[in-house]
């Protein structure tokens, strides 16, 4: 039988591998499993406050399970494990700062993993990093969020899963519901 297109023998193994990797990027990319999707659009506040939902939904670790949270997420040190090098980081940073069209400096901004290390966020996704603003309510505050959570987290008094759902959802309103009851940070 006559190839329609005959591929020569010297190019297979990298077209082979080019379309391979191609498929694993898109199953990563269609996959939802690991996106964890905010319950509604933005909700009111300052400008800039949380993250497009469209370009940051939220992405967690898929290592990071209700099951080993004891040993991932509640041991003492486990950030500095997963985080990146300064390197990824900051070439991490340039791209989002690009993908939300923000102008000025890089460092009036933080980059932030809207689901974050302490609570199984993926540490690299695109879909859970978006530049945070260092200016108030932002990055302090919603950093207060972060350590209230994870805390409720590991002592057992909130999953995991509604610990991502809620700082994915709005950090914002987690923020303002904590201080307006007796449960401060």
């Amino acid at each position: 039988m006559k190839k329609l297109f005959p591929i020569p023998t010297t190019l297979r193994p990298t077209l082979s591998l080019t379309l391979f990797t191609l498929l694993i990027l898109l199953c990563m990319k269609l996959s939802p499993q690991h996106q964890v999707q905010p319950a509604h659009a933005q909700a009111p506040g300052p400008a800039g406050l949380l993250p497009d939902p469209r370009l940051t939904p939220g992405a967690s670790d898929p290592a990071v399970t209700q099951a080993n949270i004891h040993s991932t997420i509640c041991q003492y040190g486990y950030t500095r494990l997963v985080r990146p090098p300064f390197q990824v980081s900051n070439r991490l940073k340039h791209q989002v700062m690009d993908l939300y069209h923000v102008t000025g400096s890089i460092h009036d901004y933080e980059l932030d993993h809207l689901i974050p290390l302490e609570l199984g966020g993926s540490p690299t996704s695109l879909h859970n990093l978006w530049p945070q603003s260092w200016t108030s309510p932002g990055a302090h505050e919603k950093d207060n969020i972060e350590l209230y959570l994870h805390n409720r987290v590991c002592q057992g008094s909130m999953t995991l899963l509604d610990a991502q759902h809620a700082i994915a959802t709005d950090w914002y309103a987690v923020y303002l519901s904590i201080n307006h009851s007796q449960d401060r940070l």
